[in-house]
């Protein structure tokens, strides 16, 4: 399977970074890789956000966190 996560497994999975544990997939349980996305230089505000992959099913989606790697 490949795609993106919907917008409530993102949700979830911002949750689970937000309490301190490692994200899992929510198609197939496998720890989910974790990227850094770098803002754009053209972008006037700094989102931070993670990509999360998986490294199974190729399922993949950013989330928004906040300083210290939080939601």
């Amino acid at each position: 399977m490949t795609g993106s996560f919907t917008a409530e497994e993102r949700r979830r999975l911002a949750a689970a970074l937000a309490a301190g544990t490692e994200p899992t997939c929510p198609s197939c349980g496998v720890q989910l890789d974790r990227r850094a996305v770098r803002p754009p230089a053209s972008v006037s505000y700094v989102r931070s956000r993670v990509w999360l992959l998986c490294p199974d099913c190729r399922r993949s989606g950013a989330v928004d966190v906040r300083e210290g790697g939080r939601p």
